[in-house]
């Protein structure tokens, strides 16, 4: 049976059919290792306009992340940098408020 989409077959040790749309906009089928061709296609042509809709909505979704400015990787390492000292400087003044002597009345 022909679908109007290309599709992965990823069998398993599962008990059902599942579909997964990815981030990339794809299908992929989840099935039981024991599952045979014909049923995956039934399953996929009842679903197609389930598989369709998402299908458009991970498209629609991938071109407006692919419209976000991406950053630089000189600014990328600089933000590493800057986290990285931030959490040294928090865990040194968390260690030392932690590690003081409390005074009780």
């Amino acid at each position: 049976m022909q679908h109007p989409f290309p599709y992965e077959v990823i069998y398993s040790d599962r008990k059902s059919l599942a579909i997964q749309i990815t981030a990339q906009a794809t299908v992929r089928v989840r099935a039981p290792k024991n599952c045979p061709a014909p049923t995956i296609d039934t399953f996929l042509y009842e679903k197609q306009a389930w598989i369709l809709k998402h299908l458009d909505s991970a498209s629609q979704r991938l071109e407006q992340s692919s419209e976000k400015p991406q950053i630089s990787e000189n600014d990328r390492k600089r933000y590493i940098q800057l986290a990285r000292s931030s959490l040294r400087k928090k865990s040194w003044t968390t260690s030392l408020y932690m590690n003081s002597p409390t005074v009780w009345k």
